[in-house]
C-alpha cells in the first residue's frame, strides 16, 4: 500500500476566524478576552474578527488593538466613532 501526503499549501492552512456580528448586547468589555492575562502569554492569533451590529464603542479598540494578525476587521453597524482607528499598525 502506498503512504499518501497531503500537499500543504497556503489555501490549505486554517484561518482564525470569530463572527460575533448580530449580537447587540455585545459590548466592547466583553472583548477583554482578547488581551492575554499577561505579557509573557501568546497574542490573540485571530485574522478575522466580525462585530457588525454588536453594542462596542471606542473602548474596543483596546482590546482589537491585542489581535497583531488581524486582516479584516468587520465594525458596521456599531458605535464606534470616526476617531476609532484600529491598529493602524497591525491592519
Amino acid at each position: 500500500m502506498k503512504n499518501w501526503r497531503l500537499p500543504v499549501s497556503p489555501s490549505l492552512i486554517v484561518q482564525q476566524k470569530l463572527n460575533l456580528s448580530g449580537l447587540p448586547y455585545l459590548r466592547s468589555q466583553d472583548l477583554l478576552h482578547l488581551a492575554p492575562e499577561n505579557p509573557e502569554e501568546a497574542v490573540c492569533s485571530l485574522e478575522e474578527l466580525s462585530l457588525n451590529s454588536t453594542g462596542i464603542d471606542d473602548d474596543a479598540a483596546t482590546y482589537i488593538s491585542c489581535c497583531p494578525l488581524l486582516e479584516t476587521l468587520g465594525v458596521a453597524g456599531t458605535k464606534l466613532s470616526s476617531r476609532f482607528s484600529p491598529c493602524q499598525e497591525s491592519i
